[in-house]
């Protein structure tokens, strides 16, 4: 919400580490904070999320997004708390198992780009992925033969191969992240 307040009202509002103190083992709680404090702060924040809705309510209705705001959006904020309060399981033997399926995806994407590339290679290091791109990239322009339709099939070949190294590293950072 503050952040809201900051763009759409241009104001910002008591920060609540300003009553309790920053997020940690020394956080304090709301039950220790003078009456008067805690009274500014949570009419503070009733205003500001009125001021608020009468701002984005009417977006939502220039928009057209009514029906999934209140067919989704509002109705998955119960099921969120109730997530939150209660907790979830995690299926772990099926993350495993999912885990080792994604290994076995990233080991092969991985051999696909050192045999495109013809040089095995750090693939999150941007520049041995910079080395091979273009570095090798400069010896293949060395003449060669131009066929009847002036194309170099050496040339069009390694450029083929700089396109798949790069498909296949972008693929693997891709999946990286996922599972972060």
């Amino acid at each position: 919400m503050d952040l809201m307040s900051a763009k759409y009202l241009g104001y910002e509002p008591i920060h609540i580490e300003e009553l309790i103190g920053k997020k940690g083992k020394n956080q304090g709680n709301m039950r220790d904070v003078d009456v008067e404090k805690v009274k500014e702060y949570a009419g503070e924040d009733a205003d500001i999320t009125l001021q608020l809705k009468h701002i984005l309510e009417p977006q939502i209705k220039e928009k057209n997004v009514e029906k999934v705001f209140n067919e989704v959006e509002n109705p998955l904020v119960k099921v969120l708390m109730d997530m939150e309060y209660e907790g979830v399981k995690v299926d772990v033997d099926f993350l495993k198992e999912y885990s080792k399926e994604l290994d076995r995806e990233a080991k092969i994407a991985e051999e696909s780009v050192y045999r495109i590339a013809g040089v095995r290679l750090n693939l999150a290091s941007p520049k041995q992925l910079g080395e091979v791109l273009f570095e090798k990239c400069k010896s293949c322009y060395s003449p060669c033969r131009v066929t009847k339709n002036f194309s170099c099939t050496h040339k069009n070949l390694f450029r083929t191969r700089i396109y798949n190294v790069y498909r296949f590293s972008n693929n693997h950072h891709k999946r990286l992240r996922g599972l972060i």
